[in-house]
């Protein structure tokens, strides 16, 4: 069976969309705080598709900056996320508790 050009081309969007935000993820965990954050600004100019990348960029942008020490910074990007008005995953209550208090990295267990 041949599948229609369009599905095709749906099901390999999707596999880009996929690895694209794993990386950041990784970039995040991994402590490559820049790297991390450029994905996350492109990911916010980018076509907004899938909706929630906005909000969730903004999120990840505010923990960066509170890891990094840039508190004003991250409260930015806290106050843009609840702007987006989005509440997938439920994002709004995330942001708004950072706004209350700075995100922490956990701490490793040894």
């Amino acid at each position: 069976m041949r599948w229609p050009s369009s599905t095709k081309r749906s099901n390999r969007t999707r596999t880009v969309r996929w690895r694209t935000t794993a990386s950041r993820e990784i970039f995040f965990l991994q402590r490559n705080y820049q790297s991390s954050a450029n994905s996350y600004r492109s990911a916010i100019n980018g076509n907004g598709d899938p909706r929630w990348t906005e909000v969730w960029s903004h999120i990840q942008l505010g923990k960066i900056f509170d890891i990094t020490g840039q508190r004003e910074r991250a409260i930015n990007e806290y106050r843009q996320a609840i702007q987006t008005n989005d509440d997938t995953f439920a994002a709004l209550e995330e942001a708004r508790k950072y706004l209350q208090k700075a995100f922490e990295r956990p701490k490793n267990k040894e």
